[in-house]
């Protein structure tokens, strides 16, 4: 139902990576059962794969919210019923993960300027250029090109996921003959003067002493990003 190379490409978060196979998994056994119902024939193997495989990507990841369900059997009967009993369980358990998800974006992410992404998107397309010369499998190849479009996906969203840059960067530090030389997110920007600050009487803006009113800089992300070969 689903491919060692896809398996490959899931999240290594433990929780997102059984979203993630959860749906594709979801996808297919919908197409195969409506298909099934088509061609007017019993459509419970697929209702039946669908939870064998969710229950055992539980149990490889190590996760035991489904710990309570088992693989039903053909001749237990009532499959159908069973399979929108699982699914309606999975849901309740995937929105949960989604949210916390969400959240957690939220929090370690950052919206980077039309200029910095302008910038991020030239690296990248250099690191595939250094990728498509390298002496590594296949395989090797294609999970980092996987992590260098989720990277360049996450650049068209309003603000970039720090896992997403690390995923890219951890996958490639192993790389023979390359390495990433600086990856650096900073505050950067015009600098404004801080509300409380009390200026001399009678005093122009231009004879302002800085040592009364020091200046510190706007909130404005941008990014070092240098891949060195």
């Amino acid at each position: 139902m689903i491919k060692d190379e896809e398996l490959a490409e899931l999240s290594d978060d433990p929780e997102w990576a059984f979203v993630e196979y959860e749906r594709t998994v979801r996808q297919r056994a919908n197409a195969a059962i409506n298909e099934a119902h088509e061609k007017e024939i019993d459509a419970d193997e697929y209702r039946i794969d669908y939870i064998s495989h969710v229950l055992a990507a539980a149990k490889a990841l190590r996760l035991d919210f489904l710990s309570s369900w088992k693989v039903p059997s053909v001749s237990q009967g009532g499959i159908a019923e069973r399979y929108l009993q699982f699914q309606s369980d999975v849901n309740f358990v995937t929105l949960q993960i989604r949210f916390e998800h969400a959240r957690r974006v939220k929090r370690y992410s950052v919206a980077l300027d039309p200029r910095t992404k302008a910038l991020v998107r030239h690296h990248l397309q250099q690191i595939k250029e250094v990728v498509d010369r390298l002496d590594v499998s296949e395989r090797k190849k294609s999970r980092l090109y996987a992590k260098i479009a989720a990277l360049e996906n996450e650049l068209s969203r309003d603000r970039t996921s720090f896992d997403v840059v690390a995923a890219l960067v951890l996958e490639a530090r192993p790389l023979p003959n390359a390495s990433w030389s600086s990856l650096e997110w900073q505050k950067k920007g015009k600098s404004r003067e801080r509300p409380n600050c009390r200026r001399p009487r009678n005093a122009s803006k231009l004879s302002r002493p800085e040592s009364r009113c020091p200046r510190r800089p706007a909130t404005i992300w941008t990014t070092k990003f240098r891949f060195s070969r």
